[in-house]
This record gives C-alpha cells, sequence and structure tokens, in this order.
C-alpha cells in the first residue's frame, strides 16, 4: 500500500544486506608495512591457506569482499553481526559507518560486528533512508575487510603493523580502509547502490489522476505549503511524513475544489505528502524553510579545578533563536587541529538539542574519554543535523549566521594565553 512504511532493520534484512555486500562488494589491496618489524610468515599453514590473496612480502589482494570473507573462514574466523543498542540514539557518529566492532585484539574464532538495530534503511525513496542503507553496506564492507587484514597482519604474519588493540577503532586497518572508502578514493556511494532489491515497489511509483482530478503544490522552500485540489465527488485526503517517513498528520478538506495550507507551525526541514486522488495516490517532496538563523552563544565551565573531566561547554541559543526539535540536531565537540576530521576519530563528545527548543545545552566528555577539557587547548564545536535538508544548509564558514543558513562551524574556544 502506497505511503505504509516498514519502520526499522530486521535481522532478515541484516543477513540480506551482509549476503549483497560479500556478492557485490568492491575489492581491495594493501601492502603489510614494517611499522614494528619487517613482515615475515609466522605461521605456514595459515599462509598456504589464504596464498591466493596473499603474497610471501605481506601484499595482500581482495578482488571483492567475498574472498576477504574467505579469507577469514580459511583462518577459521567467523564474523557474525548482530544488532547492538548500546550505542546512544543521538550519537551522529552511530551510523558512520553504520556498524562497529567489537573485537579487541587479535581475530580469533568469532568476531562480532555490532550494528544499531534502529538503522532505518526501508522505502529508500526518502534520501536519509537510502543514505542509512549505503551506510550499513559500507560498515559491513569496511568491517569484513578491517578484521580480515588484521587476522593476516597476525595470525600469517608477525604482526609486522605492530596491532594490538581494536580499542575506539584506531587501527592500521581501520584507517586504510577508511580513507579507501573516503570520496575522491577508489570507492563511491555507487559501489553500493544501487543493487538488487533497491527498487522497492512501493515506493517507486508516480502516477498521473485523472483529467477532472489534480493536486497543485508548489516544490520549492516555503514558510507554508499550499495545497490547491480537485477530488471529484470525493474528499481531499493526503498524509504527512517527516525526512525520516514517520507519520506526522493527516490533512482532510471536502469534494470537489479547494485550498488547504500547511506547515507554518511545524518545525523547519524536508516532508513528504501523500495525496490520494481517487483509487491512486501521489507523493510529493516538499520543504518548510527557516524561519530565522540558528544563533547560539557558548562558554567553557570549569567545574573542577582538580578533576577537568568534569569540565565542559554550555550552549544556549541566543535571543530569539530556537533549536529544531525532531531533526537530529546538535552539537559536536573536537580540539581545534582536529575539526576536519569528519569520521570523528578524535571526537570528545556530543550533545542532541533533544526535546528543548531554548535548552541550555552541556556539552561533555564522552564516557571512556581519556582527554579532559582544559583552559589551555583549543576545541571546535562542530553543528550537526540529520534532516537532508537542514544539512544542505549547512555551511563550512567561519563567518556569521545569515537568514535561513545554519553555520556548521559552530564556535571555537581559544587557548588562553
Amino acid at each position: 500500500m502506497p505511503g505504509s512504511v516498514k519502520p526499522e532493520i530486521t535481522e532478515k534484512d541484516l543477513r540480506e544486506q551482509e549476503e549483497l555486500v560479500k556478492r557485490l562488494g568492491r575489492g581491495l589491496s594493501y601492502q603489510l608495512k614494517s611499522t614494528a618489524r619487517k613482515p615475515e610468515v609466522a605461521n605456514e599453514n595459515n599462509f598456504r591457506s589464504v596464498s591466493s590473496y596473499v603474497r610471501r612480502d605481506g601484499h595482500i589482494t581482495f578482488s571483492n569482499t567475498r574472498q576477504a570473507a574467505g579469507a577469514l573462514s580459511s583462518l577459521g574466523i567467523k564474523v557474525t553481526f548482530r544488532f547492538d543498542s548500546t550505542r546512544d540514539e543521538s550519537d551522529p557518529m552511530r551510523s558512520k559507518p553504520g556498524s562497529f566492532s567489537l573485537l579487541n585484539g587479535c581475530p580469533s574464532r568469532n568476531v562480532r560486528i555490532g550494528v544499531w538495530p534502529k538503522l532505518e534503511i526501508h522505502s529508500i525513496k526518502s534520501d536519509v533512508r537510502r543514505k542509512a542503507r549505503i551506510a550499513l553496506r559500507k560498515g559491513i564492507w569496511h568491517e569484513i575487510m578491517e578484521t580480515a587484514l588484521i587476522a593476516i597482519d597476525m595470525k600469517v604474519f608477525n604482526n609486522p603493523e605492530g596491532h594490538r588493540s581494536m580499542t575506539g577503532g584506531d587501527t592500521f586497518a581501520d584507517r586504510y580502509v577508511g580513507q579507501f572508502a573516503r570520496p575522491g578514493k577508489t570507492l563511491h556511494d555507487y559501489d553500493f547502490y544501487p543493487w538488487p532489491g533497491d527498487s522497492v515497489s512501493d515506493n517507486q511509483w508516480r502516477v498521473v489522476p485523472k483529467a477532472n482530478m489534480y493536486c497543485n503544490i508548489l516544490n520549492e522552500p516555503t514558510r507554508e505549503i499550499k495545497l490547491e485540489y480537485n477530488t471529484g465527488e470525493r474528499s481531499f485526503q493526503a498524509t504527512v511524513y517527516d525526512y525520516k517517513f514517520h507519520r506526522v498528520c493527516t490533512l482532510n478538506g471536502p469534494a470537489g475544489e479547494g485550498t488547504i495550507k500547511w506547515g507554518a507551525n511545524v518545525e523547519p526541514g524536508m516532508y513528504w505528502i501523500d495525496v490520494r486522488l481517487g483509487s491512486q495516490t501521489s507523493r510529493y517532496q516538499v520543504k518548510i524553510i527557516l524561519p530565522k538563523p540558528i544563533l547560539w552563544e557558548m562558554e567553557l565551565r570549569e567545574e573542577s579545578k582538580t578533576n577537568p573531566y568534569r569540565n565542559y561547554f554550555k550552549i544556549r541559543p541566543a535571543s530569539g533563536s530556537q533549536w529544531p526539535i525532531g531533526k537530529g540536531f546538535g552539537f559536536s565537540l573536537y580540539y581545534h587541529q582536529s575539526v576536519k576530521d569528519r569520521l570523528g576519530r578524535h571526537q570528545l563528545g556530543y550533545v542532541n538539542a533533544g526535546a528543548g527548543k531554548t535548552a541550555t545545552l552541556e556539552l561533555k566528555l564522552a564516557s571512556g574519554n581519556d582527554r579532559p577539557i582544559t583552559p589551555d587547548k583549543s576545541y571546535t564545536v562542530w553543528a550537526y543535523v540529520q534532516d537532508p535538508y537542514l544539512d544542505d544548509l549547512l555551511v563550512d564558514d567561519h563567518g556569521g549566521a545569515r537568514a535561513g543558513v545554519y553555520i556548521r562551524w559552530a564556535g571555537h574556544y581559544m587557548a588562553k594565553k
């Protein structure tokens, strides 16, 4: 039925996506480096089991993802993808790359890869859900490749890379595989989409209504949506969804010609409107613009002179400004020199705006972070938002906000001299 959307990923979806990645995922090549010692084969039996992909000098070549998975299987390692909800829903990095390894140290018989259980990959007509599907596939591909490289380094060779732990994800394999998949490198989004099964029948329709029926909707960013319609003898009905295809409301009107206005009191962002015209349905994408620019004020709060781990940044909306609610809007914290690392490897913490339009936010260190916030260091606060229309408005600019635009570089705290 048009408009019905599966809300979240299932175990069956996860298995299907894993098999697709193994079957269609791209290959990768890597040369083990003499970081700790010169590469030498340490286990001849293991080397023979993967010799189709590995040379004695430490050069590894996988023509596709299934070969990497096959190398792991040959080394007696089973990689299992499973749902893991330990990551906070508001974490802006939770779906980048869509999964996270629970491995610590050398891969053994079983390696668990966590996947956030609320990834929404259905209804790929939505940019957000299509990107989530791509992110999931990239994550599966990333973890298989990363685990394979580490396993060969440690179980076939003499650990020339000096690998010890995957804590924090900062391994030689993670860095290489991550760079390999970045824009401008060898791998792109179009390597992961579209794949078989991506043409979802209930989201690809677009019908032409009968001649005596119509619905006109302005497809430009506006502060209020105006729907002009003629439904003949039937009453008018439309359903509004947000950027994640969660139902927002239903719009109803009398039969015949009419006009409905909607959007004046909703949050800015992208919406979808399904309009019923007789027995047919059409889908429209609409955008509610920002009524005002989003401005904020920020200050460092030193809660303890003896325990800098309790320090945090206080962020509040400036006078007349409000946080967008329900759009995944928030701030993340970085050291000033590492702010451009968008994978979040140096992310110190984050805070989501939540449900308070004028709430004062406390940007604190993430749990387990061993880098305290101190006034003698420089930091950058980075704004993020999940709604694709609002995200398009984020600009990499150090200047002041202008009407209708968020500033992604939210602000800097410079070290005290």
